[in-house]
């Protein structure tokens, strides 16, 4: 995994949330939504406890304690407000002439049950903000809200004529993103007394879908992973798969010359190809259902990729797949650290030892990991020609496959 940790010790732990991710995990459990507090508890291996917590559209900061000790220590101080959280936020352009020192606005704010409102019957919420960049099409905020209101910053910045952009629920924009990154946490050290000062820059011009997948995807460990997914990065019907060097794009037909266009967008791409998606593919036949070249350099006959450090063998002259299923790498992984959920490892006493039995085993990539971990693995399939294949996916990774 790849989270980007701006601080650790044994007692906190910093993050920088992207945009798109929950916090915490969400009320029901079919909510499809990442969560952040779960993906790196997964990463730590035990429980964690978020100290606060961001909107779901918001990025930047979020403090953790990695025991239940300093989880109450810390929350006594954003209780008591000795805690300065500083925000950026790009909104609109006002009516009234912008203000570069800092203004101080109090409101009372009622929450919802999906957005928070200025009502004599809310609470008090107090945020201090001025204007740090002014562009013809929009301003750059700094913010410190005083208070913790539910949507404090978004509904201020609307109620004074500013809404930020890409925060339609309070009138803003339409954009790609909630344009809200909270940039610093500066809190006072627990032993010491000194101020420590945390930061991470806001990144709102880059596309938040792959810094989702920055997040999560170590290049050190993994070249291998899909960077476009239908409609949910904005291109129904297609799918973009980095293996390495090569890339390979995936539609029922032929790309369009925009996606021609991002698909040579890619550095260090020795080769792109595309395959077609066949509804039913009994009708396909021979080389219509193999990748094809669309430009840059022949892929050799049989290429490596890395997968959480793990090298598996892909080719795109054997059929319809090309060796890996992509959507099973937490699961490979799961091999690798014994690690299911906090609290929750594969194996008791470890991998080690154990004997894995892998049914439909195809190019028997759990079976590597598993023997990786120490496992002793056996891999049954009906085809010879892929029980080949995986054999050589153990020689790749320094492994005896007649063990």
């Amino acid at each position: 995994m790849n989270l980007k940790r701006i601080f650790e010790n044994e007692n906190w732990v910093v993050v920088d949330k992207p945009s798109g991710w929950l916090t915490t995990p969400a009320r029901s459990k079919d909510d499809p939504r990442p969560c952040l507090g779960l993906r790196l508890q997964d990463e730590i291996g035990h429980q964690i406890f978020p100290v606060h917590r961001l909107d779901f559209e918001v990025s930047g900061l979020v403090l953790f304690a990695l025991n239940a000790t300093n989880h109450r220590v810390a929350s006594g101080w954003f209780e008591h407000g000795t805690v300065v959280k500083t925000y950026l936020a790009d909104t609109a352009v006002g009516q009234a002439e912008p203000s570069r020192e800092w203004l101080t606005w109090k409101s009372q704010l009622l929450r919802g049950k999906k957005r928070s409102y200025v009502s004599p019957h809310g609470k008090m919420s107090v945020t201090e903000a001025r204007v740090v960049d002014v562009k013809a099409d929009k301003w750059q905020w700094e913010l410190r809200p005083l208070t913790g209101r539910p949507h404090q910053l978004r509904v201020e910045l609307a109620n004074h004529g500013t809404p930020i952009l890409g925060d339609v629920l309070y009138g803003g924009s339409p954009a790609s993103r909630l344009y809200l990154h909270a940039q610093e946490l500066t809190l006072q050290h627990p032993s010491t007394g000194s101020l420590m000062t945390f930061q991470c820059s806001a990144s709102f011009a880059s596309d938040h879908r792959q810094d989702l997948r920055r997040a999560v995807v170590n290049p050190s460990e993994t070249n291998a992973f899909r960077v476009v997914h239908g409609a949910s990065d904005g291109w129904p019907g297609w799918y973009v798969e980095r293996l390495g060097e090569v890339v390979l794009s995936q539609s029922e037909g032929e790309p369009s010359e925009a996606q021609r266009s991002y698909l040579d967008r890619w550095p260090g791409v020795s080769g792109v190809y595309h395959k077609r998606l066949h509804r039913r593919i009994g009708r396909a036949g021979g080389m219509d259902v193999c990748p094809q070249l669309l430009s840059g350099r022949v892929a050799p006959d049989r290429f490596t990729i890395l997968e959480n450090g793990v090298r598996f063998e892909l080719s795109f002259g054997e059929g319809y797949s090309i060796g890996l299923f992509l959507d099973q790498r937490d699961n490979r992984r799961r091999f690798l650290t014994n690690h299911v959920a906090a609290g929750f490892a594969m194996f008791g006493e470890g991998v080690a030892g154990r004997e894995v039995l892998n049914t439909f085993a195809y190019t028997c990539g759990f079976s590597v990991c598993a023997a990786r971990a120490g496992a002793r693995t056996v891999s049954l399939d009906l085809s010879k020609k892929y029980l080949d294949w995986g054999k050589r996916n153990f020689s790749h990774n320094q492994l005896n496959p007649a063990a």
